[in-house]
C-alpha cells in the first residue's frame, strides 16, 4: 500500500494515489502551486503505473512526494468511481493539461522527448501562445542520464532556469526519478511528469484521433501502432491493477467499520447489478481488448482467434461482476 497519507479527497490504489479532478480544478490547483513558496510535483498516472510502482522504488517515492495526481486513463476514472468518488467523470491527461497551463508570461521548461521533440514542442507551444516564455529546452539523450556528472549538471541547469512549470517526458519511471532530483534542487516551481506529451505536441508521435479519445479507446490506437510492447504492458498490468483496486475497496470498508460508518452487507443480486452493471460491461470490453492485443501481438487474426476474443469478453465480464460484488459489499453496504 501507499506509505504515508494521501492528499484530502485522493484515493490510494496500491502504491499510487489519484484524485477525481476536472481540468478546471486541476488547472486552478497548479496555478496555486506556481504561486507557492515551495516546489511541487504533479503526476498523471494510468493503469500501468499501478503495477510499475510495485517494481520501481523511484515511482513509488514520486507518489509519496507528489502534491497532486490526476487520472490519465479511463481505468483509473472507473476505479475512482468504484471506490466511491462519484465526482470522477473524466480523465485529466498530461497531454491535454500541458497546453492549458502554458498561459501568457508563464515561464516553462521542456525536458525530454525523443530526438528534437523538446525543441519542436517548445516552438509549437509558443506558436499557440506567443507570450509564453520558454526558458529552457533539454532533449536529455540517454547518455546524459547515464553519466552521473552530466546528470548532476542537467539537474542544476533545470533548477537554475527559474521556470514556473517544468514538463518532464522521459517515460516511466525515468521521468519520475529525474523529477525527484529536480524537486530536491528547487526552491519553488512545479515539476510535471507528462510521458509522451512532448512528442504529441511536437508532432513526432501522432496522438489518437479526437473521436477515439472521447470514446476512451486511445489505448487501442497506441496498441495498433505498437502491438507487441503495448499488449505486454496491458496484459501484465491488468491483474495487478484489479488486485490493488480490490485491496483499496477492502481497506475502505475496514476504515468505515472502525468509524462505524455504514455496514458491509453484500446486498442482493439485483442491487449488485443496479450498482455495478457498468463494471460488467467495462470488464467485458477490457477482456476483449486484452485478447485482441494478444492476437495483434502474434500478428495474426485467424478464424479460431474469435473464440479467444469471446473467451476474453467472458473472463472480463466475470472480473467486472466480481468487482461489482465487492463494490456492493464494501461501498454501498
Amino acid at each position: 500500500m501507499l506509505d504515508g497519507s494521501v492528499p484530502p479527497g485522493a484515493y490510494a490504489i496500491g502504491r499510487i494515489f489519484c484524485e477525481p479532478l476536472t481540468y478546471r480544478e486541476a488547472e486552478a490547483r497548479i496555478d496555486g502551486f506556481v504561486d507557492s513558496d515551495r516546489p511541487h510535483l504533479v503526476l498523471t498516472p494510468n493503469m500501468a503505473q499501478v503495477e510499475q510502482a510495485d517494481r520501481s522504488p523511484h515511482l513509488a517515492e514520486a507518489f509519496r512526494s507528489a502534491s497532486m495526481a490526476t487520472p490519465d486513463g479511463w481505468p483509473l476514472v472507473a476505479a475512482l468511481r468504484l471506490l466511491g468518488a462519484r465526482s470522477a467523470r473524466t480523465r485529466v491527461t498530461g497531454s491535454d493539461l500541458t497546453p492549458l497551463l502554458c498561459a501568457p508570461d508563464r515561464r516553462v521548461a521542456i525536458v525530454g522527448g525523443r530526438d528534437d521533440s523538446a525543441r519542436l514542442a517548445a516552438d509549437e507551444l509558443v506558436r499557440r501562445n506567443p507570450r509564453l516564455r520558454v526558458v529552457l529546452v533539454e532533449p536529455v539523450p540517454p547518455a546524459e542520464l547515464a553519466d552521473p556528472r552530466a546528470r548532476e549538471a542537467l539537474v542544476a541547469r533545470i533548477a537554475d532556469a527559474g521556470a514556473d512549470l517544468i514538463f518532464v517526458g522521459l517515460g516511466v519511471p525515468k521521468q519520475e526519478r529525474l523529477a525527484l532530483e529536480v524537486l530536491d534542487a528547487l526552491d519553488r516551481g512545479v515539476v510535471l511528469c507528462v510521458g509522451a506529451t512532448i512528442e504529441f505536441i511536437a508532432g513526432t508521435v501522432p496522438r489518437s484521433p479526437l473521436w477515439m479519445q472521447r470514446l476512451g479507446v486511445e489505448w487501442l490506437h497506441r496498441t495498433l501502432r505498437d502491438p507487441r510492447s503495448m499488449a505486454k504492458r496491458y496484459v501484465t498490468s491488468l491483474p495487478t491493477f484489479v488486485w490493488h483496486v480490490a485491496g483499496a475497496l477492502r481497506a475502505g470498508a475496514a476504515a468505515r467499520r472502525r468509524t462505524g460508518a455504514g455496514s458491509t452487507g453484500a446486498g442482493d443480486s439485483a442491487q449488485v447489478l443496479r450498482n455495478g452493471w457498468w463494471l460488467v460491461l467495462a470488464g467485458a470490453a477490457g477482456g476483449f481488448g486484452v485478447a485482441l492485443m494478444m492476437t495483434l501481438a502474434a500478428a495474426s487474426l485467424r478464424a479460431e482467434d474469435w473464440i479467444d476474443l469471446a473467451l476474453g469478453m467472458v473472463v472480463g465480464a466475470l472480473a467486472g461482476l466480481g468487482l461489482a460484488v465487492l463494490r456492493s459489499r464494501y461501498v454501498h453496504g
